[in-house]
């Protein structure tokens, strides 16, 4: 599967939903959150791990 599929199928996904919880391994690598802004959401809540990883929740607007 290509790039350009997953993404219309994370897309087609995200579409159905009021929030999303995204876990970001690098928060400097913004194609994720590109997707679901997007898509009609902003960001509600942040929480970054001890380990690195971001932790982040999306909410439709």
């Amino acid at each position: 599967m290509g790039q350009d599929k997953a993404d219309r199928i994370f897309a087609d996904i995200i579409n159905r939903a009021q929030t999303v919880v995204a876990r970001v391994p690098k928060e400097k690598d913004i194609r994720l959150q590109s997707l679901i802004e997007g898509a009609g959401f902003s960001l509600s809540h942040r929480h970054q791990s001890p380990r690195g990883c971001t932790v982040q929740a999306y909410h439709r607007h």
